[in-house]
């Protein structure tokens, strides 16, 4: 998990900012289920991170269910080459 640590962190952020989500409520163990996000919300999640994070999500890339955990979907978007902060979380020069 340590590997995934600055995927998952980038994750919450962008969930606590797009979805309106209280950041102390996502952990790894949490599941979209628990954040009461259906196949919609999770859709509406990878296009914003397609866009935000620059990651290419093919059909089959997509596996994630309302019983997927964040570290699941972190997992995928470190597969997919995310990692790190985003830029606007990066410090400025």
């Amino acid at each position: 998990m340590e590997q995934q640590q600055p995927v998952f962190d980038t994750l919450a952020a962008l969930l606590a900012e797009h979805f309106d989500l209280d950041r102390a409520r996502l952990t790894p163990e949490t599941t979209f289920g628990d954040l009461e996000m259906d196949s919609l919300a999770l859709m509406e999640m990878l296009v914003v991170a397609e866009s935000e994070l620059g990651m290419v999500l093919s059909d089959t890339d997509n596996d994630l269910d309302s019983d997927s955990t964040l570290a699941e979907a972190a997992a995928l978007m470190e597969r997919l080459g995310v990692g790190g902060p985003r830029p606007a979380e990066q410090a400025a020069p």
